[in-house]
């Protein structure tokens, strides 16, 4: 290769955001006078010859579009393919509306005061609500924005990692990602905590650079907002903190003493806006808590190695009726009566590891929905795409961390969701767009290689990387498309449950597998027992007074006496067929019950 076509070679390379370590001067990342986002770089001007001024503009132009497009690609989708929400989501939207009501910390789906969700996500679509004066909307509007507004700090932090070229790639990939597109149609959490992590990892990066009190404080307040949408915040934070304090102690850039302090400041922002849940929490159980959930998945996933299911765990009565499973008795209750000792959390952890880890790895490595087969070869050849120098090693470990607090969750969840993993696919995201783009490089240095000139080198690598991106998502827009049309479907649903209407003189009760219905009929929810006699359930939906049953094709293996009905139906006199309807593959029957 001759001298012009090394040179020219090199140059795209610096500017595509994989310079050679030897050419480039090193830049640690507490620099306090590097502009923020980081370019890697001290010079005054920047490798693509852009001022800090203009590269600041030119990056906020470049987030702008890119929200615009995750913003519009979002709100199409949920126009098109809402239909019921999800069985979290009722349980949000009925927290915001019986906040605004006066009602208290009350849901849908547990009797009593919800100690199992934060409390930030359900204050935020009530304020909203009293807003646009309907909570339904509301809870739609918060899940688009969060939604789009995902690609703002996986901007930064691909800048931080590989520089803007990678950036828009990573954010690109974020905003029109068939999986986080389709979670618009949903009303659920996972956005908003991976947006208030990420976004308080990019603070948190740019405090270590300016220094400032100020900066500290900040980004301990967006931590403890997220804490307030998942408890897992305060691990992620720690990890970081500490990561990025090791780098700075190790480069000498911050006096030990002065680092304490700045680390104290971000602590006692952190608590001030965590501790008020904290101990309304801990008043609640009448014990210190940071959080309620996982006794109450505990309490599931060991009646399951028991072997009466998770259903069973969850929703179990006795002979005589009472409530005996984790969730149709008071939260309080179930996390009262929770123990655990060192050795049994010891025990607990290796006996769901295979079954856990199994489950997981498998939805990581095969799942068509996050973007098997590409996805992790693309994630592993961006992980190698440049070097890890002390500037960028803090922030890689710290979102190996973040994807291995991902997979250490589901211990603590007694079953597997796509959603658990979205933080974990916006990390993979960030990897396999500087994997597509060391491909594009590849491209355009073998078009050079083989004698093409510049403009047809370049049409070659933008092709090859607009294919390999093209494979990456097609998987995933297969399956967000199949999952798109029966979340229409589900329409029905709604419509169905909004025309029941409960005997004169009662209040509207139903019985279900799910509390979306009862939501959507607004209605009082009675959870379907578990139990294995049909006339045990029979007299217990008679002794809480249901006037509804709700049966799908889906129950059938919750409970004995559910598979029996989903076969045969109800085969009682009290109870008769009012409907009967198809959602996809899936049947739903809806009996009325009169127990005269």
């Amino acid at each position: 290769m001759d001298t012009t076509q090394s040179s020219h070679l090199h140059t795209r390379s610096l500017s595509a955001g994989f310079p050679s370590s030897g050419n480039r001067p090193a830049s640690p990342v507490l620099e306090p006078t590097t502009p923020w986002p980081a370019t890697g770089t001290l010079s005054p001007r920047r490798a693509d010859g852009l001022s800090p001024t203009s590269s600041r503009i030119a990056s906020l132009a470049l987030i702008a579009l890119i929200v615009t497009l995750a913003l519009a690609l979002r709100v199409s989708v949920a126009q098109t393919f809402a239909g019921m929400v999800d069985g979290e989501g009722a349980e949000y939207l009925s927290l915001a509306k019986n906040l605004l009501a006066g009602h208290g910390y009350v849901g849908i789906s547990t009797p009593g005061v919800n100690l199992f969700f934060p409390p930030l996500f359900p204050m935020a679509i009530a304020g909203l609500g009293a807003l646009v004066d309907d909570v339904d909307l509301a809870g739609r509007m918060l899940s688009v924005a969060l939604g789009a507004a995902l690609t703002i700090p996986v901007y930064f932090i691909a800048q931080e990692l590989y520089g803007r070229s990678v950036a828009v790639m990573a954010a690109g990939l974020v905003a029109v990602h068939p999986f986080l597109v389709s979670l618009a149609t949903t009303v659920q959490v996972e956005s908003a905590y991976a947006l208030g992590i990420l976004t308080g990892m990019v603070l948190l990066l740019r405090a270590f650079r300016v220094r400032t009190v100020l900066s500290f404080a900040v980004t301990g307040l967006v931590f403890g907002l997220s804490f307030l949408v998942r408890g897992e915040a305060l691990v992620f934070m720690l990890l970081a903190l500490t990561l990025l304090a090791c780098q700075c102690l190790a480069a000498k850039a911050m006096p030990a003493g002065k680092l304490a302090r700045r680390a104290g400041v971000l602590l006692l922002a952190f608590g001030l806006v965590a501790a008020p849940y904290v101990v309304w929490l801990s008043q609640q159980v009448g014990q210190f808590k940071l959080e309620g959930k996982s006794p109450l998945n505990i309490t599931v996933q060991r009646a399951k190695q028991a072997g009466i299911g998770e259903y069973g765990g969850a929703f179990l009565i006795g002979p005589d009726l009472e409530e005996q499973g984790a969730y149709n008795v008071p939260s309080v209750e179930t996390i009262r009566s929770f123990s655990m000792t060192p050795s049994q959390l010891a025990d607990y952890l290796v006996s769901n590891t295979s079954e856990l880890m199994g489950n997981t790895l498998r939805t990581i490595t095969t799942s068509g929905s996050l973007g098997y087969p590409l996805l992790l070869p693309l994630v592993l050849l961006g992980l190698v795409a440049s070097a890890w120098s002390s500037r960028t090693l803090p922030v890689q470990l710290s979102l190996l961390g973040l994807v291995g607090m991902s997979i250490l969750a589901t211990y603590f969840i007694y079953f597997t969701s796509l959603r658990f993993f979205v933080p974990l696919l916006l990390c993979m995201c960030i990897w396999a767009a500087a994997g597509l783009w060391r491909i594009r490089e590849w491209a355009g240095e073998t078009a050079d290689a083989v004698g093409l000139s510049p403009r047809l080198s370049w049409v070659a690598s933008g092709l090859t990387l607009a294919l390999a991106a093209s494979a990456l998502l097609a998987p995933p827009l297969v399956q967000a498309a199949n999952a798109l049309v029966y979340t229409r479907d589900t329409r029905q649903v709604v419509e169905q449950a909004q025309a029941l209407q409960a005997p004169a003189g009662q209040e509207l009760r139903i019985a279900a597998a799910s509390a979306v219905p009862s939501y959507h009929a607004h209605a009082q929810h009675i959870w379907l027992p578990y139990t294995e006699s049909e006339a045990t359930a029979l007299r217990y939906l008679e002794k809480k007074g249901a006037n509804f049953v709700i049966v799908r094709g889906e129950d059938g293996p919750r409970a004995p006496y559910l598979a029996r009905w989903v076969a045969r139906g109800i085969i009682d006199r009290r109870a008769q067929l009012v409907s009967k309807f198809d959602v996809g593959h899936d049947e739903v029957r809806i009996y009325r019950l009169d127990w005269n």
